[in-house]
Protein backbone atom coordinates (compact mmCIF):
# COMPACT_ATOMS: atom_id res chain seq x y z
CA UNK A 1 0.00 0.00 0.00
CA UNK A 2 1.68 3.00 -0.79
CA UNK A 3 1.82 6.10 1.43
CA UNK A 4 -1.16 8.43 1.68
CA UNK A 5 -2.60 6.32 -0.78
CA UNK A 6 -6.52 7.02 -0.61
CA UNK A 7 -8.25 4.07 1.66
CA UNK A 8 -11.82 3.02 1.29
CA UNK A 9 -12.75 3.69 5.25
CA UNK A 10 -16.00 2.14 6.88
CA UNK A 11 -18.28 4.63 8.15
CA UNK A 12 -17.43 3.49 11.72
CA UNK A 13 -13.83 3.91 11.42
CA UNK A 14 -14.45 7.73 9.75
CA UNK A 15 -16.42 7.97 12.79
CA UNK A 16 -13.77 7.44 14.84
CA UNK A 17 -11.26 9.55 12.72
CA UNK A 18 -13.47 12.56 11.66
CA UNK A 19 -15.28 12.68 15.22
CA UNK A 20 -18.57 13.39 13.29
CA UNK A 21 -22.09 12.94 15.31
CA UNK A 22 -23.85 9.50 16.23
CA UNK A 23 -27.13 10.33 13.65
CA UNK A 24 -24.62 11.41 10.77
CA UNK A 25 -23.09 7.88 11.07
CA UNK A 26 -26.95 6.33 11.52
CA UNK A 27 -27.96 8.15 8.37
CA UNK A 28 -24.98 6.77 6.29
CA UNK A 29 -25.58 3.32 7.29
CA UNK A 30 -29.39 3.59 6.97
CA UNK A 31 -29.08 4.84 3.56
CA UNK A 32 -26.12 1.95 2.47
CA UNK A 33 -23.66 4.47 2.17
CA UNK A 34 -21.26 2.50 4.79
CA UNK A 35 -17.88 3.23 2.79
CA UNK A 36 -15.95 6.77 2.20
CA UNK A 37 -16.15 5.65 -1.68
CA UNK A 38 -19.60 5.45 -1.89
CA UNK A 39 -20.08 8.33 0.24
CA UNK A 40 -17.34 10.41 -2.22
CA UNK A 41 -19.49 8.94 -5.45
CA UNK A 42 -22.86 9.97 -4.12
CA UNK A 43 -21.09 13.51 -3.37
CA UNK A 44 -19.69 13.61 -7.23
CA UNK A 45 -23.17 12.76 -8.22
CA UNK A 46 -25.59 14.88 -6.13
CA UNK A 47 -23.35 17.68 -4.46
CA UNK A 48 -24.92 17.61 -1.29
CA UNK A 49 -26.45 14.73 1.48
CA UNK A 50 -29.19 16.87 2.22
CA UNK A 51 -31.50 14.56 0.10
CA UNK A 52 -31.19 11.55 2.33
CA UNK A 53 -33.71 10.21 4.76
CA UNK A 54 -33.38 11.81 8.12
CA UNK A 55 -30.10 14.21 6.83
CA UNK A 56 -30.68 17.59 8.39
CA UNK A 57 -28.48 20.65 7.68
CA UNK A 58 -25.95 19.96 10.51
CA UNK A 59 -25.42 16.07 9.15
CA UNK A 60 -25.53 17.22 5.68
CA UNK A 61 -22.56 19.94 6.46
CA UNK A 62 -20.58 17.10 8.01
CA UNK A 63 -20.20 14.85 5.65
CA UNK A 64 -19.51 17.99 3.13
CA UNK A 65 -16.33 18.92 4.87
CA UNK A 66 -15.31 14.77 5.12
CA UNK A 67 -15.36 14.03 1.80
CA UNK A 68 -14.08 17.57 0.62
CA UNK A 69 -11.44 16.75 3.06
CA UNK A 70 -10.29 13.61 1.24
CA UNK A 71 -11.11 14.52 -2.44
CA UNK A 72 -8.94 17.86 -1.86
CA UNK A 73 -5.84 15.62 0.27
CA UNK A 74 -5.81 12.80 -2.31
CA UNK A 75 -6.95 14.43 -5.89
CA UNK A 76 -9.97 12.19 -6.09
CA UNK A 77 -11.62 12.09 -9.41
CA UNK A 78 -14.64 9.71 -10.19
CA UNK A 79 -12.35 7.34 -11.92
CA UNK A 80 -10.64 6.60 -8.94
CA UNK A 81 -13.32 5.43 -6.96
CA UNK A 82 -14.43 2.22 -9.85
CA UNK A 83 -13.37 -0.63 -7.98
CA UNK A 84 -13.72 -3.75 -10.52
CA UNK A 85 -13.39 -7.27 -11.02
CA UNK A 86 -11.06 -8.67 -7.89
CA UNK A 87 -10.91 -5.04 -6.26
CA UNK A 88 -14.41 -4.77 -6.11
CA UNK A 89 -14.77 -8.48 -4.48
CA UNK A 90 -12.00 -7.25 -2.12
CA UNK A 91 -13.77 -4.07 -1.01
CA UNK A 92 -16.59 -6.01 -0.43
CA UNK A 93 -14.52 -8.92 1.90
CA UNK A 94 -13.01 -5.72 3.68
CA UNK A 95 -15.89 -4.26 4.55
CA UNK A 96 -17.04 -7.67 6.04
CA UNK A 97 -13.83 -8.02 8.01
CA UNK A 98 -14.32 -4.92 9.31
CA UNK A 99 -17.96 -5.14 10.59
CA UNK A 100 -17.11 -8.99 11.77
CA UNK A 101 -13.94 -8.31 13.14
CA UNK A 102 -13.74 -5.15 13.69
CA UNK A 103 -10.41 -5.19 11.35
CA UNK A 104 -9.21 -1.65 10.15
CA UNK A 105 -8.74 -0.73 6.83
CA UNK A 106 -5.36 0.13 7.31
CA UNK A 107 -4.47 -3.49 8.40
CA UNK A 108 -6.90 -5.40 5.46
CA UNK A 109 -5.30 -2.89 2.79
CA UNK A 110 -2.39 -4.71 3.11
CA UNK A 111 -3.82 -8.35 1.51
CA UNK A 112 -5.28 -5.92 -1.61
CA UNK A 113 -2.46 -6.89 -3.96
CA UNK A 114 -1.77 -10.77 -3.11
CA UNK A 115 -5.73 -11.01 -3.49
CA UNK A 116 -6.49 -9.46 -6.55
CA UNK A 117 -3.21 -11.58 -7.90
CA UNK A 118 -5.29 -15.12 -6.43
CA UNK A 119 -2.59 -15.95 -3.88
CA UNK A 120 -4.52 -14.27 -0.86
CA UNK A 121 -2.19 -15.83 2.81
CA UNK A 122 -5.35 -16.69 4.26
CA UNK A 123 -3.56 -18.53 7.30
CA UNK A 124 -1.55 -15.34 7.62
CA UNK A 125 -4.75 -12.90 7.69
CA UNK A 126 -6.26 -15.10 10.35
CA UNK A 127 -3.78 -15.14 12.47
CA UNK A 128 -3.54 -11.04 12.21
CA UNK A 129 -7.09 -11.16 13.05
CA UNK A 130 -6.68 -14.02 16.22
CA UNK A 131 -3.84 -11.16 17.34
CA UNK A 132 -6.50 -8.55 17.12
CA UNK A 133 -9.17 -10.43 18.56
CA UNK A 134 -7.55 -12.22 21.35
CA UNK A 135 -6.06 -10.94 24.69
CA UNK A 136 -2.24 -10.75 24.47
CA UNK A 137 -2.60 -13.23 27.49
CA UNK A 138 -4.54 -15.11 25.25
CA UNK A 139 -3.12 -14.84 22.28
CA UNK A 140 -0.05 -15.81 24.17
CA UNK A 141 -1.40 -19.14 25.75
CA UNK A 142 -2.70 -19.56 21.98
CA UNK A 143 1.32 -19.61 20.67
CA UNK A 144 2.87 -21.53 23.62
CA UNK A 145 -0.18 -23.89 25.04
CA UNK A 146 -1.74 -25.83 21.84
CA UNK A 147 1.10 -27.17 19.36
CA UNK A 148 -0.29 -24.59 16.85
CA UNK A 149 3.10 -23.14 16.44
CA UNK A 150 6.56 -25.26 15.28
CA UNK A 151 8.58 -22.64 17.00
CA UNK A 152 6.42 -22.89 19.81
CA UNK A 153 7.77 -25.35 22.96
CA UNK A 154 4.60 -26.05 25.32
CA UNK A 155 4.56 -24.56 28.71
CA UNK A 156 3.30 -26.06 31.50
CA UNK A 157 0.39 -24.05 33.03
CA UNK A 158 2.49 -23.37 36.38
CA UNK A 159 4.92 -21.86 33.77
CA UNK A 160 2.69 -19.78 32.20
CA UNK A 161 1.24 -18.72 35.26
CA UNK A 162 4.78 -17.55 36.53
CA UNK A 163 4.78 -15.13 33.48
CA UNK A 164 1.82 -13.87 34.25
CA UNK A 165 1.72 -13.70 37.81
CA UNK A 166 -1.23 -15.98 38.26
CA UNK A 167 -2.46 -19.44 39.57
CA UNK A 168 -2.15 -22.66 36.83
CA UNK A 169 -5.87 -22.98 37.69
CA UNK A 170 -6.46 -19.65 36.12
CA UNK A 171 -4.55 -20.34 33.25
CA UNK A 172 -6.30 -23.55 32.72
CA UNK A 173 -9.45 -21.41 33.15
CA UNK A 174 -8.30 -19.54 30.26
CA UNK A 175 -6.93 -21.84 28.27
CA UNK A 176 -10.19 -23.88 28.50
CA UNK A 177 -11.64 -21.14 26.77
CA UNK A 178 -9.27 -20.17 23.98
CA UNK A 179 -11.08 -22.68 21.29
CA UNK A 180 -14.28 -21.70 21.83
CA UNK A 181 -13.10 -18.18 20.83
CA UNK A 182 -10.99 -19.19 17.80
CA UNK A 183 -13.58 -21.46 17.00
CA UNK A 184 -16.27 -18.62 16.77
CA UNK A 185 -13.76 -16.59 14.75
CA UNK A 186 -13.11 -19.08 12.21
CA UNK A 187 -16.68 -19.73 11.85
CA UNK A 188 -17.10 -16.45 10.44
CA UNK A 189 -14.57 -16.93 7.87
CA UNK A 190 -16.57 -19.75 6.79
CA UNK A 191 -19.75 -17.84 5.36
CA UNK A 192 -17.58 -16.33 3.20
CA UNK A 193 -15.31 -18.99 2.19
CA UNK A 194 -17.45 -19.03 -1.58
CA UNK A 195 -16.55 -15.02 -1.47
CA UNK A 196 -13.06 -15.54 -1.48
CA UNK A 197 -11.87 -19.51 -2.08
CA UNK A 198 -11.13 -18.69 -5.85
CA UNK A 199 -8.53 -16.34 -4.32
CA UNK A 200 -6.70 -18.83 -2.46
CA UNK A 201 -3.53 -20.42 -4.08
CA UNK A 202 -2.92 -23.83 -2.04
CA UNK A 203 -3.39 -27.00 -3.37
CA UNK A 204 -5.06 -29.09 -1.28
CA UNK A 205 -4.75 -33.08 -1.37
CA UNK A 206 -8.91 -34.34 -2.22
CA UNK A 207 -8.32 -37.93 -1.32
CA UNK A 208 -11.44 -40.45 -1.54
CA UNK A 209 -13.96 -38.06 -0.31
CA UNK A 210 -11.69 -36.24 2.25
CA UNK A 211 -9.01 -33.47 2.56
CA UNK A 212 -5.59 -34.97 3.41
CA UNK A 213 -3.96 -32.08 6.02
CA UNK A 214 -0.22 -33.47 5.97
CA UNK A 215 3.21 -32.14 6.63
CA UNK A 216 3.95 -31.75 2.90
CA UNK A 217 0.71 -29.41 2.45
CA UNK A 218 1.33 -27.54 5.55
CA UNK A 219 4.71 -26.59 4.58
CA UNK A 220 3.44 -25.68 1.57
CA UNK A 221 0.92 -23.09 3.17
CA UNK A 222 3.37 -22.07 5.45
CA UNK A 223 5.69 -20.76 2.63
CA UNK A 224 2.89 -19.74 0.69
CA UNK A 225 1.63 -17.35 3.67
CA UNK A 226 5.14 -16.97 6.07
CA UNK A 227 3.47 -18.58 8.75
CA UNK A 228 5.05 -21.64 11.13
CA UNK A 229 1.38 -23.45 11.56
CA UNK A 230 1.07 -27.12 12.71
CA UNK A 231 -0.83 -29.30 10.49
CA UNK A 232 -2.90 -29.56 13.78
CA UNK A 233 -4.00 -26.09 13.20
CA UNK A 234 -3.60 -25.43 9.29
CA UNK A 235 -6.55 -28.87 9.67
CA UNK A 236 -8.52 -27.04 12.50
CA UNK A 237 -8.52 -23.82 10.22
CA UNK A 238 -9.86 -25.52 6.86
CA UNK A 239 -12.43 -27.25 9.06
CA UNK A 240 -13.82 -24.28 10.09
CA UNK A 241 -13.78 -22.68 6.17
CA UNK A 242 -15.27 -25.78 5.14
CA UNK A 243 -17.60 -26.90 7.70
CA UNK A 244 -20.50 -27.03 5.47
CA UNK A 245 -19.10 -29.77 3.45
CA UNK A 246 -16.54 -31.14 5.25
CA UNK A 247 -16.55 -32.91 8.55
CA UNK A 248 -13.69 -33.57 11.26
CA UNK A 249 -13.49 -35.98 13.36
CA UNK A 250 -10.32 -36.07 15.28
CA UNK A 251 -9.73 -34.65 18.56
CA UNK A 252 -8.73 -31.11 18.21
CA UNK A 253 -5.88 -31.24 21.28
CA UNK A 254 -4.20 -34.42 20.02
CA UNK A 255 -1.11 -34.83 17.97
CA UNK A 256 -1.84 -36.93 14.80
CA UNK A 257 0.60 -37.64 11.77
CA UNK A 258 -2.38 -36.51 9.36
CA UNK A 259 -5.37 -35.22 9.83
CA UNK A 260 -8.50 -35.29 7.50
CA UNK A 261 -11.51 -33.76 6.79
CA UNK A 262 -14.46 -35.89 5.23
CA UNK A 263 -17.58 -35.41 3.63
CA UNK A 264 -20.59 -34.86 5.93
CA UNK A 265 -22.79 -37.39 4.04
CA UNK A 266 -20.50 -39.77 5.02
CA UNK A 267 -19.97 -38.55 8.61
CA UNK A 268 -23.60 -39.03 8.94
CA UNK A 269 -24.09 -42.63 8.65
CA UNK A 270 -20.23 -44.06 9.54
CA UNK A 271 -17.95 -42.90 12.55
CA UNK A 272 -15.21 -42.16 11.88
CA UNK A 273 -13.77 -41.37 14.96
CA UNK A 274 -14.73 -44.51 16.34
CA UNK A 275 -13.49 -46.37 13.37
CA UNK A 276 -9.56 -44.51 13.97
CA UNK A 277 -9.96 -45.19 17.57
CA UNK A 278 -10.32 -48.65 16.75
CA UNK A 279 -7.58 -48.70 14.27
CA UNK A 280 -5.44 -47.20 16.84
CA UNK A 281 -6.23 -50.08 19.44
CA UNK A 282 -5.42 -52.89 17.76
CA UNK A 283 -2.48 -51.38 16.32
CA UNK A 284 -1.21 -50.68 19.94
CA UNK A 285 -1.94 -54.49 20.97
CA UNK A 286 1.85 -56.57 20.69
CA UNK A 287 2.08 -58.68 17.58
CA UNK A 288 4.82 -60.75 16.80
CA UNK A 289 3.22 -61.68 13.61
CA UNK A 290 1.05 -59.87 11.35
CA UNK A 291 -2.31 -60.23 12.35
CA UNK A 292 -5.73 -60.31 9.89
CA UNK A 293 -8.86 -59.29 10.46
CA UNK A 294 -12.20 -59.22 8.58
CA UNK A 295 -12.41 -55.66 6.82
CA UNK A 296 -16.49 -56.18 6.32
CA UNK A 297 -17.18 -56.65 9.81
CA UNK A 298 -14.35 -54.08 11.73
CA UNK A 299 -16.70 -51.33 9.49
CA UNK A 300 -19.56 -53.04 10.35
CA UNK A 301 -18.85 -51.82 14.41
CA UNK A 302 -18.88 -48.12 12.93
CA UNK A 303 -21.71 -47.34 11.29
CA UNK A 304 -24.25 -45.55 12.91
CA UNK A 305 -27.06 -47.82 12.71
CA UNK A 306 -26.90 -51.66 12.48
CA UNK A 307 -28.89 -51.72 9.19
CA UNK A 308 -26.92 -49.57 7.06
CA UNK A 309 -25.31 -51.53 4.17
CA UNK A 310 -21.42 -51.13 3.36
CA UNK A 311 -20.42 -48.25 1.30
CA UNK A 312 -18.38 -48.23 -1.86
CA UNK A 313 -16.92 -44.81 -0.62
CA UNK A 314 -16.47 -45.05 3.53
CA UNK A 315 -14.77 -48.59 2.21
CA UNK A 316 -12.37 -46.66 -0.24
CA UNK A 317 -11.72 -43.98 2.46
CA UNK A 318 -11.34 -46.35 5.45
CA UNK A 319 -8.83 -48.24 3.42
CA UNK A 320 -6.97 -45.10 2.84
CA UNK A 321 -6.79 -44.27 6.27
CA UNK A 322 -6.06 -47.80 7.18
CA UNK A 323 -3.23 -47.84 4.83
CA UNK A 324 -1.60 -44.36 5.28
CA UNK A 325 -1.71 -44.47 9.00
CA UNK A 326 -1.20 -48.10 10.12
CA UNK A 327 0.97 -49.59 7.27
CA UNK A 328 -2.50 -51.85 6.99
CA UNK A 329 -3.07 -53.60 3.81
CA UNK A 330 -5.99 -55.24 2.46
CA UNK A 331 -5.65 -58.54 0.95
CA UNK A 332 -8.22 -59.82 -1.91
CA UNK A 333 -9.88 -61.94 0.37
CA UNK A 334 -11.51 -58.83 2.08
CA UNK A 335 -8.57 -58.86 5.02
CA UNK A 336 -7.63 -56.09 6.68
CA UNK A 337 -3.64 -57.20 7.76
CA UNK A 338 -2.21 -54.63 10.67
CA UNK A 339 1.73 -55.18 11.26
CA UNK A 340 3.35 -57.04 13.61
CA UNK A 341 4.33 -53.93 15.94
CA UNK A 342 7.23 -55.34 18.25
CA UNK A 343 10.83 -54.42 17.79
CA UNK A 344 12.68 -57.08 16.29
CA UNK A 345 15.37 -58.47 17.62
CA UNK A 346 18.41 -59.52 16.43
CA UNK A 347 18.14 -63.16 18.21
CA UNK A 348 14.44 -62.96 16.59
CA UNK A 349 15.60 -62.19 12.55
CA UNK A 350 18.26 -65.13 13.34
CA UNK A 351 15.88 -67.81 14.16
CA UNK A 352 14.06 -66.52 11.29
CA UNK A 353 16.78 -66.80 9.38
CA UNK A 354 17.73 -70.25 10.21
CA UNK A 355 13.86 -71.46 9.76
CA UNK A 356 14.09 -70.31 5.93
CA UNK A 357 17.50 -72.16 5.70
CA UNK A 358 16.01 -75.50 7.12
CA UNK A 359 19.31 -76.60 8.77
CA UNK A 360 22.07 -75.27 11.48
CA UNK A 361 24.30 -72.93 10.08
CA UNK A 362 27.51 -71.93 10.98
CA UNK A 363 28.02 -68.05 12.74
CA UNK A 364 29.53 -66.71 9.88
CA UNK A 365 26.92 -67.30 7.55
CA UNK A 366 24.71 -66.29 9.38
CA UNK A 367 26.41 -62.69 9.85
CA UNK A 368 26.68 -62.56 6.32
CA UNK A 369 22.73 -63.35 5.55
CA UNK A 370 21.55 -60.60 8.43
CA UNK A 371 24.12 -57.88 6.22
CA UNK A 372 22.05 -58.89 3.77
CA UNK A 373 18.43 -58.00 5.20
CA UNK A 374 19.70 -55.04 6.66
CA UNK A 375 22.92 -53.01 7.78
CA UNK A 376 21.68 -52.51 11.48
CA UNK A 377 23.86 -55.60 12.62
CA UNK A 378 26.31 -55.59 15.80
CA UNK A 379 29.81 -54.68 14.24
CA UNK A 380 31.27 -57.98 14.21
CA UNK A 381 30.59 -62.08 14.36
CA UNK A 382 31.90 -62.36 18.05
CA UNK A 383 29.52 -58.98 18.87
CA UNK A 384 26.48 -61.64 17.25
CA UNK A 385 27.24 -64.56 19.36
CA UNK A 386 25.64 -62.91 22.76
CA UNK A 387 22.78 -61.93 20.55
CA UNK A 388 22.39 -65.64 19.48
CA UNK A 389 22.86 -66.86 23.04
CA UNK A 390 20.71 -64.93 24.55
CA UNK A 391 17.50 -66.71 22.54
CA UNK A 392 16.23 -69.99 23.98
CA UNK A 393 14.97 -71.41 20.76
CA UNK A 394 18.59 -71.12 19.38
CA UNK A 395 21.05 -73.71 20.40
CA UNK A 396 24.46 -74.01 19.94
CA UNK A 397 25.78 -77.08 18.16
CA UNK A 398 29.25 -78.11 20.33
CA UNK A 399 32.54 -75.74 20.12
CA UNK A 400 32.05 -74.92 16.17
CA UNK A 401 29.84 -71.62 16.38
CA UNK A 402 27.06 -73.50 14.23
CA UNK A 403 24.11 -72.89 15.62
CA UNK A 404 20.26 -74.58 15.40
CA UNK A 405 16.66 -74.63 16.20
CA UNK A 406 15.86 -76.61 19.04
CA UNK A 407 12.57 -77.46 18.01
CA UNK A 408 14.67 -79.61 15.03
CA UNK A 409 13.96 -82.92 16.04
CA UNK A 410 17.19 -83.99 14.08
CA UNK A 411 19.50 -82.10 16.15
CA UNK A 412 21.71 -82.35 18.91
CA UNK A 413 23.45 -79.78 20.74
CA UNK A 414 26.90 -80.31 22.81
CA UNK A 415 30.30 -81.31 21.64
CA UNK A 416 30.88 -84.46 19.70
CA UNK A 417 32.40 -85.94 23.33
CA UNK A 418 28.78 -85.04 25.06
CA UNK A 419 27.14 -86.76 22.14
CA UNK A 420 29.00 -89.55 22.12
CA UNK A 421 28.87 -90.25 25.80
CA UNK A 422 24.82 -89.71 25.25
CA UNK A 423 25.18 -92.45 23.04
CA UNK A 424 27.50 -94.72 25.13
CA UNK A 425 25.28 -94.57 27.62
CA UNK A 426 22.59 -96.30 26.13
CA UNK A 427 24.86 -99.64 25.94
CA UNK A 428 25.91 -101.79 28.40
CA UNK A 429 29.23 -102.52 25.80
CA UNK A 430 31.67 -100.82 23.95
CA UNK A 431 30.82 -99.94 20.43
CA UNK A 432 33.08 -99.48 17.59
CA UNK A 433 34.01 -96.64 15.86
CA UNK A 434 32.32 -96.81 12.74
CA UNK A 435 29.00 -97.69 14.70
CA UNK A 436 29.46 -94.62 17.13
CA UNK A 437 30.52 -92.23 14.25
CA UNK A 438 27.37 -93.70 11.96
CA UNK A 439 25.30 -92.13 14.91
CA UNK A 440 27.33 -88.73 15.25
CA UNK A 441 27.01 -88.00 11.59
CA UNK A 442 23.07 -87.90 11.88
CA UNK A 443 23.89 -84.45 14.22
CA UNK A 444 27.70 -83.58 13.12
CA UNK A 445 28.67 -82.71 9.06
CA UNK A 446 32.01 -84.96 10.01
CA UNK A 447 34.23 -87.54 9.29
CA UNK A 448 35.04 -90.65 11.26
CA UNK A 449 38.56 -90.64 12.29
CA UNK A 450 38.17 -86.77 13.41
CA UNK A 451 35.45 -88.17 15.50
CA UNK A 452 38.00 -90.94 16.74
CA UNK A 453 40.78 -88.47 16.92
CA UNK A 454 38.33 -85.69 18.91
CA UNK A 455 37.34 -88.17 21.65
CA UNK A 456 40.73 -89.88 21.90
CA UNK A 457 42.43 -86.26 23.27
CA UNK A 458 39.66 -86.29 25.93
CA UNK A 459 41.35 -85.18 29.29
CA UNK A 460 38.43 -85.89 31.70
CA UNK A 461 38.84 -89.46 31.92
CA UNK A 462 35.01 -90.10 30.41
CA UNK A 463 35.93 -92.82 27.74
CA UNK A 464 38.20 -96.13 27.72
CA UNK A 465 39.47 -97.83 24.46
CA UNK A 466 39.71 -101.14 23.49
CA UNK A 467 41.26 -103.33 21.06
CA UNK A 468 39.94 -103.22 17.56
CA UNK A 469 38.57 -99.64 17.46
CA UNK A 470 36.13 -100.29 20.30
CA UNK A 471 34.58 -97.05 22.60
CA UNK A 472 33.35 -97.19 25.85
CA UNK A 473 32.72 -94.93 28.82
CA UNK A 474 35.33 -95.64 32.18
CA UNK A 475 31.52 -95.48 34.50
CA UNK A 476 30.68 -98.76 33.07
CA UNK A 477 32.40 -102.20 33.30
CA UNK A 478 32.76 -103.92 30.68
CA UNK A 479 33.71 -107.80 30.57
CA UNK A 480 36.49 -107.36 28.95
CA UNK A 481 40.08 -104.99 29.14
CA UNK A 482 40.70 -101.96 27.32
CA UNK A 483 43.75 -101.26 25.34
Amino acid sequence: MKENSLINYHILELKVLENFSERTKNICLDNQLETLFKLISYYFEYGTFIDLRNCGVKSNTELITMVKKYVDKHKVIPEMLEHEGHHRTFEEYKVYCYEQFGLKSEDAEKFRHSFVEGRFPLFEFILMILQKLLSAREFFLLEYNFGYFKSRKKLTLQAAGDIYGITRERIRQITHEIPYKIREILSAFSVELNFIKEYLQYDLKYVNDAILIDQETTDQINSLDEVNCTPRFIAIGFSMLFQDEYYFFQEERHNYKNYYLVKRDLAAIFDFSEYYHMLSVEDSVRKKTPKPVEFSKFLHRCYRKPEYESNHRIEKLCQFIANLEFGCELTPAGELVFRRNTIIRISERIVDILRAHGKPMQLKDIFAKLKEQSPKVPPSIESLRSSVLISDEIAALGKTSTYSLREWKNVKTGTIKEIAKEHLEKFERPLHISELAKYIKQYRKTLEKNIYANIKLDKTGTFVFFKGGYIGLASKKYPFPTT
